[in-house]
C-alpha cells in the first residue's frame, strides 16, 4: 500500500510539474502548482517514513518507530513554507553572523535554492556553563506570555540517519523545545543585568516543559557551577502511564549574540548540551538559533533548534557534524497583562 502510495505520489509530482496547460483546466489550476509540489513531496517522505514504520525488519523500538513517524509524516505534510513565515523576521536572521544558518529551506520538491547547513563546530565564544553570560536586549526585561507556533521541521539528511537518541525524538529532550509540534502559551521572564537582560532559567525551564509537555510535572532546579542547571521532574512511562522520576543536567558550551545598531533586532546562537541522568546518562546535544524583533509592547521571533547526533550514534560519520533535524517555530511575546 505505501509503495502504490510513493509510486502515486512521486507521479503525481511529475504532472505537476509539467508545463503544458490543458485548454480543459482554467489556468487557476496551474496558479497552485507551487504548493501542490511542496505538499506531493513532503507525502512522498511521509510515505517512506511510514513504509518502513510497518516494516517488521526495522529494528529500533515501538515508541521510537511511533515518534519517527510522526516527525517523518505528520508534522512534514503540515509543515508552513518557509515562505510564509515573517519576511521581516528572515530580514533579521539575515543581517547576524550565522545568517547562512538561518536561511529558508527549499519551499517545493522542485525548488533549486541552496538549503541551509548548519553544524556544530566551531563553536562560539565559550560562557559559564549557567548561560548567566548572554546577554538579552532591555526591551525583553519583565515577564512576557510566549505564544509557540510551528513554522517547519526539516530532516536536511534524510529519516534514514535518524537515530532513538536524537534530540527531539525522545519527550523532552530538548527542553527548549520539549514537544515538537506541541504549540503551547508560554511563560518567559527576564531579569536585568547591567545594561541588558538575562533569562531567569530557573522560571522558564520548568513553566517550557510543563506547558509542552503537560503530563510532566517539575520538583525542583537548582544551580551546580560545575555542571549547568538540574532539573527534577516526573513523566509517564509510555505504555502503563505509571509517573516515573527523571533528572536532567542542562549546561550552554557557547554562545554569541548580535544587536541591531537601531536596538529593535536581536539574534543569538546557543551550543546546548544536556544530559538525561535517570539511567544509562544519554547526551543530547542542539543547537539554539533565535531572532527577536520589538514592535512597541509586542516582540516577535523565530527560533531554529538544530538536533546533532552523538559518536555512539551509527549514523555519526555519515552526518558529518551538520544537523540531522531542524525544528523551526514562531513565536509571539506580549507583556504579561496586555
Amino acid at each position: 500500500c505505501c509503495n502504490l502510495i510513493i509510486r502515486l505520489t512521486l507521479n503525481g509530482m511529475v504532472h505537476a510539474d509539467s508545463k503544458v496547460l490543458s485548454p480543459l483546466r482554467p489556468r487557476r489550476f496551474y496558479a497552485r502548482r507551487g504548493r501542490l509540489q511542496r505538499h506531493l513531496a513532503h507525502l512522498a517522505v511521509g510515505s517512506l517514513a511510514l513504509a518502513d514504520f510497518f516494516s517488521p525488519s526495522w529494528g529500533w523500538s515501538g515508541a521510537f518507530r511511533r515518534r519517527a513517524g510522526v516527525l517523518s509524516f505528520g508534522l512534514l505534510s503540515s509543515a508552513a513554507s518557509a515562505e510564509e513565515v515573517d519576511r521581516g523576521l528572515l530580514d533579521v536572521a539575515a543581517r547576524s553572523p550565522w545568517a547562512d544558518e538561518l536561511g529558508p529551506f527549499r519551499s517545493g520538491f522542485f525548488d533549486s535554492r541552496k538549503e541551509p547547513i548548519i553544524r556544530w563546530k566551531p563553536l562560539g565564544a565559550a560562557i559559564d556553563l549557567l548561560g548567566d553570560s548572554i546577554r538579552y536586549p532591555s526591551w525583553l526585561l519583565g515577564s512576557w506570555k510566549v505564544q509557540y507556533k510551528k513554522q517547519d521541521v526539516r530532516l536536511p539528511q534524510g529519516w534514514q540517519i535518524l537515530s532513538p537518541t536524537m534530540p527531539g525524538i525522545g519527550m523532552a529532550s530538548i527542553l527548549r523545545l520539549p514537544n515538537v509540534g506541541a504549540e503551547p502559551l508560554v511563560n518567559w521572564r527576564f531579569t536585568p543585568r547591567d545594561s541588558s537582560s538575562q533569562p531567569d532559567w530557573a522560571s522558564m525551564l520548568p513553566d517550557i516543559l510543563e506547558a509542552f509537555y503537560t503530563e510532566a510535572t517539575s520538583i525542583s532546579i537548582s544551580r551546580q557551577p560545575d555542571l549547568g542547571w538540574t532539573m527534577n521532574y516526573t513523566s509517564p512511562t509510555p505504555l502503563k502511564k505509571v509517573p516515573t522520576a527523571r533528572m536532567v543536567t542542562l549546561k550552554w558550551l557557547a554562545a554569541e549574540t548580535w544587536q541591531d545598531p537601531s536596538g529593535n533586532e536581536f539574534s543569538s546562537a546557543e551550543w546546548v548540551r544536556q544530559v538525561d541522568e535517570s539511567s544509562a546518562p544519554i547526551v543530547y546535544e542542539y543547537k539554539v538559533l533565535t531572532s527577536l524583533r520589538a514592535n512597541g509592547t509586542e516582540v516577535t521571533g523565530l527560533m531554529r533548534i538544530a538536533a546533532f547526533l552523538q559518536p555512539i550514534d551509527d549514523g555519526f560519520i555519515e552526518a558529518n557534524d551538520r544537523a540531522v533535524a531542524v525544528y523551526d517555530y514562531a513565536l509571539n511575546l506580549f507583556p504579561v497583562g496586555k
